[in-house]
């Protein structure tokens, strides 16, 4: 298998990220992401007209900080914080896992990617790098055994899925829990759900054989974290439900060519005491409420066997992040609408959509749409990946995926069926993130990563700048700097109030010479003027 999850696309090169959109998407047939083997004809009923607003400007590059060089992150631009802040119950944070679209990973203009928490205004927060040699997705908020924590999957990849491990740690960044799979496979890098029942719901990938074809096989597991003991156990072809013609992409030529002919790509209950499950098949465009009794399928919502009549507000494509609503009336999902081929109503558009359901009845229709309404670009097609997650406000939180460099807020829509675009964030181009969530965040690092570092303004002068960050905390509301004659003489010279990840301090050193340089200290402080952290004493280089 390639090391990387890009690596085996078509016309794969370094020169990647440069073609347009349906470049992009067309060079990615063979590779299962943009499956455009037939024409899918959708027209979009929604008015072009909607919400438009401008997209936040483009970044390029990556952010470089002097009292931590080591992180070199891509830059971020957001429009509409300010009004997404003043919403009810609205999260103050922002989790992403930015990677680059080319054969490695590598974001262009030498930004790293990994875990990344932004506040709303887009200033860094807290960020890990990708481990040297290794992918990162799926960086999440989430909660386990009642407090938050983070969960991300590393590891390896091979055309569009990966064999790795989940990682879950606490609110000090420290890692309390892996999960490295199930059933001898590997976890795959698509989805990594904490239950309230203190559960991990996964995916992974398998190889078989059916009708002497390579196959890969969907598997779903749902395994308990402090045990490891699977609790169940479902594969897509074991019960013969979701048979191959199902896939809407083509069969290899060669029988042992790998066909991903389901591609799993998210995992969740289905609420009430059954605790069924309800999985999305990418690659058959479907998905799947399976019952955990039997591990049969209940129902089927869209692809060629749909249970549920579908119309063109309620079709989707190549969809991720099928989320049950809690009441049971329907749910969520991302719809990448990724086919190349041209469609009778014009470009295909990715969105976020709610859908209601009636199961009784086969009933199906749409409650929510979320788009993003910046067209100064060929269509906005995502191609691959994408998630749709609501909020505590009512509103919802999208990641666009692989070709759509953004992510976004929209406010709550009521009865309407058109979502309003509150907040927009972007990265660079050629830069996405799997997934991207809304949350709220209280992180407590250790106070290893509270980083001092202090430079004469100028040679020879006694003014100094010092720089002052602490990696993941979220309580600093200001700096508190001391320097002395020597680190066991220590004085606190002024308070400067924190802004963004690394804070620029500047003053004059008392009888500092050329020669003799002075100590400094920073305690980073809280609302209340608590030291919340105290920094190593270091000198002026």
């Amino acid at each position: 298998m390639t090391s990387d999850p890009w690596q085996s696309i078509p016309g794969a090169t370094a020169e990647l990220p440069h073609l347009s959109r349906r470049e992009l998407l067309g060079a990615g047939v063979a590779a299962g992401f943009t499956l455009g083997a037939q024409r899918l004809r959708v027209a979009r009923p929604f008015s072009a007209a909607l919400l438009r607003r401008a997209a936040p400007p483009k970044p390029s590059g990556f952010q470089s900080f002097v009292s931590r060089p080591d992180l070199r992150p891509p830059k971020v631009t957001v429009t509409g914080s300010q009004a997404f802040a003043t919403e009810k119950l609205a999260p103050r944070y922002i989790f992403v896992s930015p990677r680059g679209l080319g054969v490695s990973g590598v974001i262009p203009g030498g930004a790293q990617g990994g875990a990344m928490i932004l506040d709303i205004n887009g200033d860094l927060v807290w960020f890990q790098a990708a481990p040297a040699g290794s992918a990162l997705f799926n960086f999440t908020p989430q909660t386990y055994k009642g407090k938050p924590v983070l969960s991300w999957w590393s590891g390896k990849g091979s055309t569009f899925y990966g064999q790795g491990v989940y990682t879950i740690a606490d609110t000090s960044y420290r890692n309390i829990a892996i999960i490295p799979g199930a059933q001898g496979l590997q976890g795959d890098l698509h989805e990594f759900a904490i239950t309230a029942e203190n559960t991990a719901l996964f995916d992974a990938y398998e190889l078989t054989h059916s009708g002497g074809q390579a196959v890969l096989e969907g598997a779903a597991f749902e395994v308990d974290i402090a045990t490891k003991l699977v609790l169940f156990d479902w594969r897509s072809l074991r019960t013969g439900e979701v048979a191959l013609s199902e896939s809407y992409v083509s069969r290899p030529s060669s029988l042992t060519s790998p066909w991903d002919y389901f591609h799993i790509n998210s995992v969740d209950l289905w609420p009430g005491s059954e605790r069924d499950l309800l999985i999305s098949g990418r690659n058959t465009c479907a998905i799947y409420r399976v019952s955990r009794q039997t591990g049969r399928i209940v129902w089927r919502l869209g692809g060629k066997k749909s249970g549920f009549p579908m119309t063109d507000r309620t079709r989707f494509w190549w969809q991720h992040d099928a989320r049950a609503l809690s009441d049971g009336s329907g749910l969520s999902l991302y719809d990448d609408a990724s086919d190349p081929v041209e469609r009778a109503n014009g470009d295909p558009q990715s969105r976020g959509i709610v859908l209601t359901l009636q199961p009784g009845a086969k009933s199906v229709s749409l409650r929510h749409v979320f788009l993003h309404t910046d067209t100064a670009t060929a269509g906005n097609e995502a191609g691959f990946m994408g998630n749709c997650q609501l909020l505590p406000t009512g509103g919802h939180f999208i990641g666009w995926g692989g070709l759509m460099p953004y992510f976004s807020g929209f406010g709550p829509s009521g009865s309407a069926v058109e979502a309003p675009l509150v907040f927009d964030g972007r990265f660079p181009d050629s830069c996405f993130s799997y997934r991207a969530f809304a949350s709220d965040w209280r992180g407590h690092p250790p106070t290893s990563d509270l980083a001092l570092k202090v430079n004469p303004a100028q040679t020879g002068s006694d003014k100094w700048l010092a720089y002052a960050s602490w990696n993941g905390a979220t309580d600093v509301a200001s700096w508190a700097l001391l320097t002395g004659t020597s680190a066991h003489n220590l004085t606190r010279r002024s308070v400067f109030s924190r802004k963004g990840f690394e804070t620029t301090m500047s003053l004059t050193a008392t009888g500092a010479t050329p020669s003799s340089s002075p100590f400094f200290q920073a305690q980073a402080l809280d609302g209340a003027n608590k030291i919340l952290g105290v920094s190593r004493v270091v000198q002026a280089t």
